[in-house]
């Protein structure tokens, strides 16, 4: 039969895409016990390669008067743990920062920001926190402008990290996952709650 050969071509031409790795993380965001935001991570890893896609977005608001507006799109793309790229624009209550990260022929990254244009290291991590070797390193790129954070993290318990320095916060990776953030910022609260995923509807 004709159809048989066209039909297992068509089925390798799928592999790829079905061989594929996603991971979604996916937060709701709490100021001091409301729901203020949502802040979702989706990864897909193929052949080495990662793909990453991050939106956060979240109001505070008093009686129906705006107090905070956050917003940031960002994509990067990682290519055997190691940062190639990375795009962002961020609105930070009225204040506009954007980034802009590419890899060099020498393996560096060049950093274009709202911080100012440098040369970083080719294994720098950024602040977006879904990559567990975070914890290992003391200095981080800020996904918001480029500006590099000098910081110190000790464990606590359970898989929950302190971190200090230029940024001061609580970070969980249980089973080295990304489950959570806690910080405090001019007298509230602030944690990310893991919200369940999304059913299909039945058909």
């Amino acid at each position: 039969m004709r159809i048989f050969p066209t039909f297992m071509l068509a089925c390798l031409s799928l592999a790829p895409a079905l061989a594929a790795h996603a991971e979604t993380y996916d937060f709701q965001i709490i100021c001091n016990g409301n729901p203020v935001g949502t802040h979702k991570v989706v990864v897909e890893e193929h052949d080495g390669l990662t793909d990453v896609a991050i939106n956060i977005d979240l109001t505070v608001s008093l009686a129906g008067l705006e107090l905070y507006r956050y917003h940031q799109l960002s994509h990067e793309k990682w290519d055997h743990g190691r940062l190639y790229s990375l795009e962002s624009k961020t609105d930070d209550d009225g204040t506009d920062l954007h980034l802009s990260v590419h890899r060099r022929e020498d393996g560096q990254l060049d950093v274009d920001g709202s911080d100012g244009v440098k040369i970083v290291p080719a294994d720098i991590i950024p602040t977006s926190y879904w990559n567990p070797e975070l914890i290992t390193r003391h200095e981080l790129l800020d996904s918001q402008s480029g500006k590099i954070l000098k910081v110190t993290i000790t464990p606590l318990f359970d898989g929950r990290y302190k971190m200090t320095g230029d940024l001061r916060l609580e970070l969980d990776y249980p089973q080295g996952r990304w489950n959570g953030v806690h910080f405090s910022y001019i007298g509230a609260d602030v944690d990310y709650v893991p919200r369940p995923p999304t059913k299909m509807a039945a058909p």
